[in-house]
C-alpha cells in the first residue's frame, strides 16, 4: 500500500494497519515511521495537532481512505524507535466536536435530516452523498429535533437517523454517507473451512429479545394516531420484551424506530472470517455466502461485510472481515441462521 501526507507520498514506513467499517463516520488507520527531528519535512507533516491530511492507496493507487493523522506517539531511547502515528477518516471529526454556535439553535423545527445534516456538515468541510434509496426519507420533516449542548455532531445526526432507519457510513473521500444496505444484491464470494485461515461466530444471547415496543408522547396535528409500534423477533423463543421512547418526529416513525431497534440487536450476532491474503476487490457493504457446521451454520447463509482489516508488516500482508446479518442493517424479519433444515 502506498501513503501520500499533504500531497506527497511518503515512502519509509512499516505496519501499516487498515480497518474499514460500512456503518460508522469514519475508518482508521495507524502506521509506524522514523522521524528525523533535523527534517524540515519531517517537521512539518508529523508535528503534533495539526491534523495533516493522509491519502492511502492501494499498490495500484485505487483510494482506499481519505483523512487526518489525529494521534503521535513519540519515544526517544538510546536505540532509535519508530514514532506511532494514527488517525481516521476525514469525517471521524464528527465524533468528537460538539455542534458549532455558528449553526445554532440547537433546536431544529420543521426540517429534514438532508437540512439539518448539510448544516452541521458545513463548518467542517465536510459534504454528504445520500442514497436514492433513502433520498425520501431524507426528506421527511422532524416536527421537532433538539440537540444536546454537549453532544457531537455524529451522535445527533445518528439520533435523527435511526428514528428513520437510516444508515450512516462514510465514503473514501470522508464524506458522510446517507443509506440502506443493498441486501438484495448477489453474493461476491463463498467462504467455508476450506477456503479461509479461520472463522469464528459469536451470538450475544442478552442482546436480543423476542418484542421490541417503541412509544413517544402523543402529537397535537395527529390526535388519534396510535403512539406505538411494535416489532417480534420470531427466532428468540424465550419471552424477552423491550420497550424504548422515541424522543422526536413524527407518530409515524415509531415503526421506523422499532425496525432500527431490531436491526441493532441483529449486530448480536459476528461472524469474523481471517483469508489468506488481502482481497481489495472486497468491499464494506458487499454480500458473501458462508458455511460451515462447525459454526453451526448448517447452509450456505447471507452476510453483509461491516468491517475490513488490513495489515502490512514485514511478515506480510494479511486481512480479516467481520460480517453481520443483512438484517443488521434493515431491522427486517430476521432468518435463522442456525437452522438445520
Amino acid at each position: 500500500m502506498k501513503i501520500k501526507i499533504e500531497n506527497k507520498f511518503f515512502n519509509h514506513f512499516s505496519n501499516l494497519t487498515l480497518k474499514f467499517s460500512l456503518d460508522t463516520f469514519a475508518s482508521v488507520f495507524s502506521f509506524d515511521a522514523r522521524f528525523d527531528p533535523d527534517n524540515v519535512e519531517h517537521q512539518k507533516i508529523f508535528k503534533p495537532l495539526t491534523y495533516p491530511k493522509i491519502e492511502i492507496f492501494s499498490n495500484d493507487m485505487t483510494l482506499l481512505l481519505t483523512g487526518n493523522i489525529v494521534n503521535n506517539s513519540f519515544t526517544s531511547t538510546k536505540t532509535p524507535q519508530l514514532v506511532s502515528f494514527s488517525g481516521y477518516s476525514k469525517s471521524g471529526i464528527l465524533e468528537d466536536v460538539s455542534i458549532p454556535e455558528s449553526v445554532y439553535p440547537l433546536e431544529k423545527n420543521n426540517q429534514s435530516l438532508t437540512e439539518i445534516s448539510s448544516q452541521l456538515l458545513r463548518p467542517f468541510g465536510i459534504n454528504q452523498l445520500i442514497e436514492s434509496n433513502v433520498s425520501n426519507k431524507m426528506g421527511l420533516v422532524y416536527e421537532k429535533a433538539v440537540a444536546q449542548p454537549s453532544q457531537s455532531v455524529a451522535s445527533f445526526l445518528t439520533q435523527l437517523a435511526s428514528q428513520r432507519n437510516i444508515v450512516i457510513g462514510h465514503t473514501k473521500k470522508g464524506d458522510v454517507y446517507y443509506f440502506n444496505a443493498f441486501i438484495g444484491a448477489k453474493p461476491i464470494r463463498f467462504y467455508n473451512s476450506y477456503n479461509l485461515l479461520s472463522s469464528a461466530v459469536s451470538i450475544n444471547g442478552r442482546a436480543f429479545h423476542s418484542d421490541i415496543t417503541v412509544r413517544r408522547q402523543p402529537s397535537d396535528d395527529n390526535i388519534g394516531v396510535s403512539t406505538f409500534d411494535s416489532i417480534k423477533n420470531p427466532n428468540v423463543k424465550q419471552e424477552r420484551s423491550l420497550c424504548k421512547v422515541l424522543s422526536s418526529g413524527t407518530d409515524t416513525s415509531t415503526i421506523e424506530a422499532a425496525r432500527n431497534a431490531l436491526a441493532a440487536e441483529l449486530r448480536g450476532i459476528s461472524l469474523t472470517l481471517i483469508l489468506p491474503k488481502i482481497d481489495f476487490k472486497l468491499l464494506c457493504g458487499q454480500v458473501i455466502e458462508f458455511q460451515n457446521k462447525e459454526l453451526f451454520i448448517y447452509k450456505r447463509q447471507k452476510f453483509i461485510v461491516n468491517e475490513i482489516n488490513y495489515k502490512e508488516d514485514s511478515l506480510g500482508d494479511t486481512m480479516s472481515i467481520n460480517c453481520l446479518t443483512p438484517e443488521a442493517f434493515t431491522g427486517g424479519t430476521p432468518t435463522n441462521i442456525f437452522d438445520m433444515q
